[in-house]
């Protein structure tokens, strides 16, 4: 689960984090952000309802997260895929692998590649909303 460019870009914050992918896992699964306030790339406000069950096989991190995004009459259920940096979407080719076709939110923890809010507005990344 480790990623030795996420370890790379994150030392870019100053003084060097040790932070893993491991971290961002256990920030999610139990919650530790502002669920009612995130907000994707495209502008979209989600709230999280469920954070979904932790996936310890291969595909995304999380198995049937809980969504409602603004606007919506019903929650969205799907997977949900966390990496360090938003480039690990495309480094990992997820976009490719039958696997993640069930994906409906990437978390990152920071963006460093500014293209992506075209390719993946569901994308969320820490530095503005988590």
């Amino acid at each position: 689960m480790t990623d030795r460019l996420a370890d790379r870009t994150i030392g870019r914050f100053g003084r060097r984090t040790i932070l893993r992918e491991v971290h961002l896992h256990f920030l999610w699964k139990n919650l530790l952000f502002q669920t009612r306030r995130l907000i994707t790339e495209s502008g979209d406000t989600v709230a999280v309802e469920h954070p979904g069950m932790a996936n310890r096989e291969g595909g995304p991190d999380f198995r049937n997260a809980r969504l409602r995004f603004a606007g919506a009459p019903f929650p969205v259920v799907g997977d949900i895929e966390t990496f360090l940096v938003s480039s690990g979407w495309e480094s990992h080719r997820h976009a490719e692998d039958p696997a993640y076709a069930n994906v409906v939110l990437h978390v990152a923890f920071h963006r460093d590649d500014e293209t992506l809010s075209r390719r993946n507005p569901g994308l969320i990344y820490a530095s503005s909303s988590m």
